[in-house]
């Protein structure tokens, strides 16, 4: 992973949104989109704030589409003039939307966080992370490998706790539930360094974690 941010982080992070469709779902494009918009939240309003919450909510299956779009359409009435807080709105309302595309709509909303953030390219590192957390390439070779770990009531107790770990109003989960999860996952057999790696790494966590989707099984 450290060579990827060595590089172009731009054309990396474009090229790898721009191959996510067809390939993974509505749920995880929107809660990466998500991720990506609390750390706009000085610049949204407290209306805005309150649809990227319930966004999250529904991408969960929480709340209702009706919930999100009465939610939505009162912030969207809520004036604003300056420039950035402009892009964070572009970025939070394709968050919201009931129905969103892959690539698209995930360049869109990472796109618009960007501009909001006093620096460029360390904002599109961050959200390269948050992808690489959220998207990881290799998920499918590890699922018959962790059905016997999974399904150990420690592990998928602690992976409970990590879900709702999340630290407001940046919206990170706790890392230190993850070094928990790591432990867990050993002594419930797993020997994957990769995975055991990702828990105990300082690299951030976020909604729709391929982990804790593993686990857990959300899609």
């Amino acid at each position: 992973m450290s060579n990827e941010f060595s590089i172009d982080v731009d054309f990396v992070l474009d090229t790898k949104l721009m191959k996510l469709d067809g390939k993974t779902s509505q749920r995880k494009i929107r809660l990466f989109g998500c991720a990506c918009v609390r750390r706009n939240w000085p610049m949204l309003t407290q209306m805005y704030r309150r649809s990227v919450e319930l966004a999250e909510q529904f991408a969960d299956g929480k709340v209702s589409h009706s919930d999100l779009l009465q939610a939505w359409s009162k912030a969207e009435r809520v004036a604003i003039s300056k420039y950035k807080q402009k892009c964070a709105r572009a970025a939070a309302s394709w968050c919201v939307r009931p129905q969103i595309n892959a690539g698209g709509t995930a360049r869109s909303i990472a796109g618009f966080s960007a501009q909001v953030a006093a620096d460029w390219e360390s904002e599109r590192t961050i959200q390269l992370k948050y992808f690489q957390d959220i998207f990881f390439d290799s998920t499918s070779k590890y699922e018959s490998e962790l059905q016997f770990p999974c399904k150990d009531e420690t592990v998928k107790r602690i992976a409970i706790a990590a879900y709702d770990s999340q630290q407001s109003p940046r919206g990170e989960l706790d890392g230190h539930v993850f070094g928990a999860l790591a432990d867990a996952l050993e002594e419930a057999g797993c020997t994957i360094d990769e995975v055991l790696n990702h828990c105990r790494g300082n690299e951030p966590h976020v909604r729709g974690c391929w982990l804790l989707d593993c686990i857990l099984k959300f899609k």
